[in-house]
């Protein structure tokens, strides 16, 4: 039996997956209790910083290009990414080694529009990227170098969250939308050192407007120095499934 009271609780009283312990070492997420935001002076409905209150505290902020900040929905909190705008931001500082790393993100499709790029992963002091994006209904991840490119099976439309989750280890890449079947491939040109993880663009300079889409998002984590797509039905991931679930039973 589900009970549904239509008044207003005060956020203690509101227990959900997200609030009871991370699903990752880095996470940020646009749940209330768990983040704060430094809205744009001149237009309150975009951020220019997305803070952690979570653990290492960390914070992902405004790439040079991103003039304007980030638009933020309310009431559910989202991060809105539009297409061909510059809305990216920089998480940096949490990554010491990128040849070993599981990351993802929980994203809502928009109808009608390809969410193109979500994450990019960029070694420090390096030119080549690793890039996760959707277009046409195909996931993928991919080094701008072109030399590698792992694609998932096309997906039909779904207006429900979404979670796509890569993980690194050595020359072996993986890759996995949504809890299902795992893909792999390896890395030509293995990814290693500091690096800075990029949301919503490939990385700090402006341009390459095209590969900019429409998506809402919720949820960006990281685990530096583990990769959890190499272990059957991970424990470690059990926490994320929880969070993914109740973003798409209550549409947050």
């Amino acid at each position: 039996m589900v009970l549904r009271f239509h008044g207003v609780l005060p956020e203690g009283a509101l227990v959900r997956a997200d609030r009871t312990r991370s699903p990752s070492p880095v996470w940020l997420s646009t749940a209330p209790s768990r983040s704060e935001f430094l809205r744009a002076p001149d237009d309150p409905s975009r951020i220019t910083a997305w803070r952690s209150l979570y653990g290492d505290d960390c914070q992902a902020l405004a790439v040079a290009a991103n003039k304007t900040g980030t638009s933020i929905a309310e009431n559910p909190a989202r991060l809105t990414f539009r297409a061909e705008e510059n809305s990216g931001l920089v998480l940096a500082d949490v990554i010491s080694d990128a040849g070993t790393l599981t990351f993802g993100l929980i994203f809502w499709p928009e109808a009608g529009a390809d969410p193109r790029t979500l994450l990019s992963l960029q070694p420090r002091g390096e030119d080549d990227y690793l890039f996760l994006s959707g277009d046409g209904g195909v996931f993928r991840a991919a080094q701008k170098s072109e030399q590698m490119e792992l694609a998932l099976p096309p997906q039909a439309a779904d207006a429900a969250a979404r979670i796509l989750i890569c993980a690194i280890s050595g020359s072996a890449l993986r890759l996995c939308l949504d809890f299902g079947p795992v893909a792999a491939t390896p890395l030509d040109s293995p990814f290693q050192g500091r690096a800075d993880l990029f949301i919503g663009c490939r990385n700090a300079r402006a341009g390459l407007r095209r590969k900019l889409g429409a998506f809402g998002l919720t949820d960006v984590m990281a685990w530096p120095g583990e990769d959890l797509l190499s272990v059957p039905d991970s424990p470690a991931l059990e926490a994320v499934k929880a969070v993914w679930r109740d973003r798409c039973a209550h549409a947050i």
